[in-house]
């Protein structure tokens, strides 16, 4: 709501209120929208006299005669375009009800109808002060049934762990509500994927592959005849290596040469060989009591890069016990809403 005043001393603008609602969401051609203004003046400390309510003809439309109410009492020959005479307007009024409806003709472009009302008149205050005001009511937007608005297309983003697939679906703003088609117009580099044409996809990185890789789709809205081109981002992660701690990812990967290396290494390591010989070890080169109790996830809580200092990405059955990290990561992404999986 704008509101615009002669006096700078005095502050209206959160005491007259022109509310203006439509009796639909949807429209077509030959559709008669009843459109509702309720003004309220609230504790303005004034009387608004000679008030008028305002509403220009929409475009695609044109005004029904004799559909004018106030307060529920029609208003024989009275117009929102030429303007509705409302009198005066007491101080503390609950409010004021108008009704007026309008015939949609024509689908304008863009394809909806926009309204708006605006109401002026003069507050008279007790001193006899006079403020001559116009107030302007919110912006009341309607589609049309089935028309065909433009899609709407924003690059996608995705995070995977190295060697780990994932399943998603292209995102793209409908406004028409069509069913949509998709066509892979460039694939992965560094990856394998599998797009169906309902948007789903599965993708998969190459092997050793750790960083970002990109496909494109082209969406097709096969009623309006119109396309847009989605981007999707492949954030590809290491698999065990903590990005908070970037000095253990040579411990994460080859490293040995300690009991340390051992069991960060255990909680990478897919083999369950390796990960039970490592948490042997690690319970081995550890004694205080902390190391004892944390021996059944198989690293001391100290480890960053331990998956049991990652529970809350992980299901309360893969939180004791690590010996495969397909299962650990997999119930990450199943936990997820989005399918993927976002570092703390």
């Amino acid at each position: 709501m704008n509101i615009s005043s002669r006096d700078c001393d005095h502050h209206p603008d959160k005491k007259i209120i022109v509310k203006l609602s439509a009796n639909t969401s949807f429209v077509a051609v030959g559709s008669i929208i009843t459109f509702t203004a309720r003004i309220r003046n609230r504790k303005s400390k004034g009387i608004l006299t000679n008030a008028f309510l305002f509403n220009e003809t929409p475009t695609g439309t044109v005004f029904v005669p004799n559909s004018v109410t106030v307060n529920g009492f029609p208003q024989p020959g009275a117009s929102p375009v030429t303007g509705i005479s409302l009198g005066t307007i007491p101080e503390r009024v609950k409010s004021v009800s108008v009704t007026y409806q309008f015939r949609v003709v024509t689908v304008p472009s863009p394809a909806k109808i926009s309204s708006q009302a605006r109401l002026t008149g003069t507050l008279v205050f007790s001193k006899g002060r006079r403020i001559p005001i116009t107030v302007l009511s919110n912006v009341v937007t309607i589609p049309f049934q089935g028309a065909c608005l433009p899609l709407q297309a924003a690059n996608n983003g995705i995070v995977v762990r190295q060697g780990e697939g994932i399943k998603s679906f292209i995102k793209i703003a409908n406004p028409s509500r069509n069913t949509l088609l998709f066509k892979l117009l460039s694939s992965p580099k560094h990856g394998s994927l599998k797009l169906l044409i309902d948007g789903r996809y599965a993708y998969k990185p190459k092997h050793n592959f750790t960083g970002k890789d990109i496909f494109t789709v082209l969406v097709i809205d096969p009623i309006c005849h119109s396309t847009a081109i989605v981007r999707v981002i492949v954030l590809v992660r290491a698999k065990c290596c903590d990005h908070h701690h970037k000095s253990r990812s040579s411990s994460c990967s080859h490293s040995q040469s300690s009991s340390s290396s051992h069991s960060s290494f255990s909680s990478c390591s897919s083999s369950s060989s390796r990960s039970s010989r490592s948490s042997s070890s690690s319970r081995s080169s550890h004694s205080s009591p902390s190391s004892s109790s944390s021996s059944s996830s198989h690293s001391s809580p100290s480890s960053p890069s331990s998956p049991s200092s990652r529970s809350s990405h992980s299901s309360p059955s893969s939180s004791s016990s690590h010996s495969s990290d397909s299962s650990y990561f997999s119930s990450c992404f199943e936990s997820s809403t989005s399918k993927t999986c976002t570092e703390e």
